[in-house]
């Protein structure tokens, strides 16, 4: 059956057993149960791609249990995807909305601030990006949020912190994989773009030479 045809029936079955449960005093335990399902049941959507069925599902099982840690990280990663797929549709905002509500249910999900942190850093919200690529850096390394880290310095004007930043990013992951990333390509736009100082241009041929700052 389709995921449609699935919800509605399970909606039916937990409403009848919700209705034993209450009359044989279980309802924790139902509650438990059928808050399962929906959990198993937003993850095979999320693999699915549905975004859209997995979010319904674990607002479901949170209507059961308010704060159930699995169904919160369920809905933190569904409403990351959902993100992910109204960026690439182009529509920013909505994209940030469901970034900054994932971040609601997991305020630890570094897909989320580094993908929130680079839309803002497009709209020129610098600060704003800078606090969510640190945000996302205090879990661990992660070479998307060192590297775009400095590319917002830059933006702002701060060079010394750009330095720094790019700095860090090749000594834990080398520019070569910078490279295949973004990183340097995203440096050159900027620099073409007339948005960076000085220090863009001698990061830029400190690390890749090879790129043209204004090269095609």
């Amino acid at each position: 059956p389709d995921p449609q045809t699935q919800q509605r029936s399970l909606e039916l079955l937990g409403h009848l057993r919700r209705q034993a449960a209450q009359k044989n005093g279980q309802e924790a335990v139902f509650a438990h149960n059928v808050t399962a399902i929906y959990d198993n049941m937003g993850m095979g959507l999320l693999r699915k791609g549905d975004a859209s069925g997995a979010i319904a599902s674990f607002q479901r099982a949170l209507a059961l249990i308010p704060g159930r840690e699995q169904a919160m990280l369920g809905l933190s990663q569904a409403l990351t995807l959902r993100g992910i797929q109204l960026g690439e549709q182009g529509q920013d905002e909505l994209a940030a909305t469901a970034y900054a509500r994932a971040l609601e249910h997991d305020p630890t999900s570094t897909t989320a601030h580094v993908n929130l942190g680079w839309l803002r850093y497009r709209h020129g919200h610098w600060e704003e990006a800078i606090a969510h690529y640190t945000a996302a850096l205090s879990s661990g390394p992660n070479i998307q949020a060192e590297f775009n880290l400095g590319l917002v310095y830059l933006a702002k004007g701060d060079g010394e912190a750009a330095r720094s930043a790019y700095a860090r990013a090749i000594d834990q992951f080398g520019a070569a994989a910078g490279e295949q990333i973004g990183a340097a390509e995203d440096l050159r736009l900027l620099i073409a773009g007339g948005q960076a100082g000085p220090a863009a241009g001698q990061i830029l041929r400190t690390y890749w030479p090879e790129v043209k700052e204004g090269g095609e």
